[in-house]
């Protein structure tokens, strides 16, 4: 959300500069914070719209492997 911002607001600078002008800085950063809240709005959407993918879980089977298990349920202490 901060690039479009900044982005802007250096653009708006810059343009101020140029132009003798000292007002399209602030309308740079509102456009700015305007596609940034929109970029934030759309990234929202798509990570609570869709499932979660995981590759590498199988449905009913767990990836855990009992026999790599550090310090077993027998009580013993792994040295």
């Amino acid at each position: 959300m901060l690039v479009p911002i900044v982005l802007c607001t250096f653009l708006g600078i810059f343009l101020d500069g140029k132009l003798g002008t000292s007002y399209l800085v602030i309308i740079l950063f509102f456009i700015g914070a305007a596609a940034g809240a929109r970029n934030v709005y759309i990234f929202a959407r798509r990570i609570f719209s869709s499932p979660p993918v995981h590759d590498d879980v199988k449905v009913g089977r767990s990836n855990f492997d009992e026999s790599k298990r550090i310090g077993g349920d027998d009580g013993e202490a792994s040295k």
